[in-house]
């Protein structure tokens, strides 16, 4: 349960050409927190006074911390870090977020590292076991923040369920009638 090294870095959109941000999703941004939106827009501006800031100096490395960077060099990036860890399993709040990184890699001309065998999805564990809640943590939609909020989360209803547990009805009525089993 407890949170090891973690990774974040903000992908500029303005570094994906051939790429469509969906007008739903910046409706959806534009409902969110003013906080996790000025997380996003602040990595942008980072991005462009970088390019006029002395890189000798403290204000250059202040912003190389915050700023967006492009895509294929998220990638790059995200590849390095995950390949210092053996035996990797990668959980996400979905399967779109999966579908979300295999699409990265692929538009930058890599291969995920974390293969679908090892891809978990806390939603699904989370929806199993709803009265089992998560701790305040972070901002809201803060990539960082949710990455480090879901895992203390789904360790939480791991600890909780322990190993030896039955699932919470209607699952169990639908794994023994999988089985074979008659439903009492």
């Amino acid at each position: 349960g407890e949170i090891g090294e973690t990774f974040y870095t903000a992908i500029d959109p303005r570094t994906q050409p051939g790429r469509d941000i969906s007008a739903s999703t910046v409706l959806w941004w534009l409902e969110q927190d003013q906080a996790a939106r000025d997380k996003l827009t602040g990595a942008v501006k980072a991005a462009d006074l970088l390019v006029d800031a002395d890189p000798d100096s403290q204000e250059w490395a202040e912003l190389a911390e915050q700023a967006a960077i492009p895509i294929n060099h998220a990638a790059m990036a995200f590849n390095a870090w995950v390949s210092q860890f053996e035996d990797v399993e990668c959980w996400t709040n979905g399967g779109v977020d999966h579908t979300w990184l295999n699409s990265m890699f692929e538009y930058s001309g890599f291969k995920n590292p974390i293969p679908y065998w090892k891809q978990r999805d806390y939603r699904t564990l989370k929806a199993l076991y709803p009265d089992i809640k998560a701790e305040t943590w972070g901002q809201a939609h803060n990539a960082l923040d949710d990455a480090i909020k879901q895992p203390k989360h789904a360790a939480k209803i791991i600890s909780t369920i322990g190993v030896d547990h039955v699932p919470p009805a209607p699952y169990a009525e639908w794994i023994n009638r999988a089985r074979g089993a008659e439903v009492e």
